[in-house]
């Protein structure tokens, strides 16, 4: 495993243990264009990680910046419309920070501004704020901002660590994951609470977890393996892959019938797609002879 892949692996569990810029472009007479059956994406095959999208078969890839820095978690908005994404080197320890940008690259502006780790954000369901970690109070919590940059407020509020946020594409809920039970231990578990913060109440031990696009149904990862709760508050869950190799943020198509992800081979790390439930077979979507690529995330549509 490269150590970037070992990185967005176990990144969280390891720490836990031990004014605008625009970039020109227009959006047009309609707006940018509605991605679709997409998955968006970063890879450093220029020697540098940018942001790309490509459809769900790998065909028509697309570089969608140009800007220096690492990139991390980018995300499409429900309509498709525009990407989020986290700007600066996680692997460095430097600063992050949130952007947002149009489908086509244009338009990219930065929404947070305090130092410390901003990512991993996530769109609510009407597209008009994300939720995303930061670690600008001296611990990992869950803050929500507006895509215009206003109303940035933190919503977990806790001493312990919360991370791996994702909002519900539907309702009001959001999940993250805690060690607020019991500080230090590996054992984090999952939780849910509404958008502002109220209510947070454990579901089952994992991380990483990744709504479906339907939002009745949650995918996450626990000692290796990819579990499913086949509900919203995690009553119901069953193993949804059989193997425990190395399947990093894994992601929903958006019929819900399969599941992109990144794996790293012997000499670089790719994303495939797979609806295999063994997890023994998949197709490759980005070939190994173009650096690495990683962090995928399909469209809703």
């Amino acid at each position: 495993m490269s150590i970037r892949a070992g990185f967005r692996s176990s990144f969280l569990c390891v720490v836990i243990a031990c004014s605008s810029l625009s970039c020109g472009g227009s959006d047009g007479p309609n707006g940018a264009p509605a991605l679709e059956n997409s998955i968006v994406f970063v890879s450093n095959r220029t020697g540098t990680e940018q942001v790309y999208v490509m459809k769900a078969d790998g065909s028509n890839v697309r570089q969608l910046t140009t800007i220096d820095g690492g990139k991390d978690w980018p995300s499409a908005s429900p309509d498709g419309r525009k990407i989020a994404f986290g700007l600066g080197d996680l692997l460095a320890g430097s600063s992050t920070s949130i952007y947002t940008m149009n489908s086509d690259g244009s338009g990219l502006t930065q929404l947070t501004h305090a130092p410390g780790w901003n990512y991993k954000p996530s769109w609510s369901p009407e597209g008009d704020r994300l939720a995303f970690v930061s670690t600008r109070d001296g611990n990992f919590e869950v803050y929500k901002i507006r895509t215009d940059g206003s109303g940035e407020v933190n919503i977990s509020n806790n001493p312990n660590a919360d991370y791996d946020v994702a909002w519900r594409p539907v309702g009001n809920s959001i999940l993250f994951v805690s060690d607020r039970a019991a500080p230090g231990n590996p054992g984090v578990q999952i939780y849910s609470m509404t958008s502002d913060g109220d209510s947070p109440t454990p579901l089952t031990f994992g991380v990483q977890p990744e709504w479906a696009p339907s939002g009745g149904k949650f995918l996450f990862k626990n000692d290796g393996i990819v579990w499913l709760s086949l509900t919203p508050d995690g009553t119901s869950i069953s193993q949804l892959l059989s193997t425990t190799h190395p399947y990093i943020t894994p992601t929903w198509s958006p019929d819900e019938s399969a599941w992109a992800f990144s794996w790293p081979g012997s000499s670089h790390e790719e994303i495939f797609e797979s609806s295999d439930t063994s997890g023994l077979s998949g197709t490759q979507l980005t070939p190994n002879d173009q650096g690495d690529s990683y962090y995928p995330s399909w469209t809703r549509h």
